[in-house]
């Protein structure tokens, strides 16, 4: 999904600092510095183990042009940093303005046993009839569920997310 940064500060409430214009836009999110694409949007979230704002500096040279971050960090001139109180409320925040946008059918699979297959189903099924977006390999974690949302585009017409 293709988001400009005017999106992106009023569905997570960010403030930017630095960077560049308003009217820039994004269609790609990233919660892992070693995905980064080019031109992506790198969200630095705090974990039990790890903190995403250590690999700012290394998302943005895999090619991030923008960052999510709770404080503000030294990064290139040209780099754009929205900062937010909670970079997990702020990727979630998105996904779910995402979600409004598109206003697809949504599925959703959770359970012990046989979310893949079932997801897997229930999209084929679905497709006979819809443009379907489907969980992508192992992404049915916490940060996997809204990027995939956010990898929704206007022709979508259902998701189907495994989430567990």
């Amino acid at each position: 999904m293709r988001l400009s940064l005017l999106e992106i500060l009023e569905a997570t409430g960010g403030g930017e600092v630095g960077g560049t214009q308003v009217g820039e836009t994004f269609s790609t999110f990233h919660t892992d510095s070693r995905e980064v694409r080019q031109g992506g949007l790198f969200f630095a979230l705090r974990g039990a183990e790890n903190d995403g704002h250590q690999f700012v500096t290394d998302a943005i040279s895999r090619g991030a042009a923008a960052v999510v971050v709770e404080r503000r960090t030294e990064i290139p001139a040209g780099i754009v940093e929205i900062v937010v109180p909670d970079s997990w409320k702020a990727l979630f925040a998105l996904a779910s303005h995402a979600l409004r946008r598109v206003q697809p059918l949504v599925v959703g699979v959770t359970g012990s046993n046989g979310k893949t297959s079932t997801k897997e189903m229930v999209a084929t099924v679905l497709s006979q009839h819809f443009n379907v977006l489907r969980t992508q390999g192992n992404l049915n974690t916490e940060t996997g569920v809204p990027l995939t949302i956010l990898s929704l585009e206007p022709h979508h017409s259902a998701l189907v997310l495994e989430m567990g």
